[in-house]
């Protein structure tokens, strides 16, 4: 999200809309991986149901 936009829920609700377009493309695992300085989109990715599988590279991962 752009810096202007930020800090108003728009990527958390990206991260919301997108995910049934993701399961009916067929996929049921998505992963993001997220810098260890970029707490916010870590706090993002957590609130949109993404669970930590790596904490090295901060990767996330959500199932359907």
């Amino acid at each position: 999200v752009a810096p202007p936009f930020r800090n108003q829920g728009i990527g958390s609700q990206i991260l919301t809309e997108i995910q049934p377009w993701i399961a009916q493309q067929g996929y049921d695992e998505v992963y993001a991986e997220i810098k260890q300085a970029n707490v916010a989109s870590k706090q993002v990715f957590l609130k949109a149901g993404f669970h930590c599988i790596d904490v090295t590279n901060f990767v996330y991962l959500v199932t359907y």
